[in-house]
């Protein structure tokens, strides 16, 4: 069963990068590193990354429906009725 473990992983991704993105976000603006004129350039350029990341891994819905359909088709196989005949 691969979608079980690719939404895992993706969702354990998506997770991971949102926070560290929010951590940094919290970060940059006492970040002595970053020139005061650069801050918001480099928030910016942050909150389009998180938001560009977010799109992609949208997928990750079609992989949860998936997996639910495959669950519901197994257990109606295995209790012996049809789900081809229930749609």
């Amino acid at each position: 069963m691969i979608f079980p473990t690719l939404n895992s992983i993706g969702d354990n991704m998506l997770s991971n990068f949102l926070l560290w993105g929010q951590k940094r976000l919290d970060e940059i603006p006492n970040d002595q590193k970053v020139l005061v004129e650069n801050k918001s350039i480099e928030i910016g350029k942050l909150n389009d990354r998180l938001k560009k990341f977010k799109e992609k891994m949208a997928f990750l819905d079609k992989c949860k429906e998936v997996l639910s359909e495959a669950r519901e088709n197994k257990t109606a196989i295995l209790s012996g009725s049809n789900p081809s005949a229930q749609k």
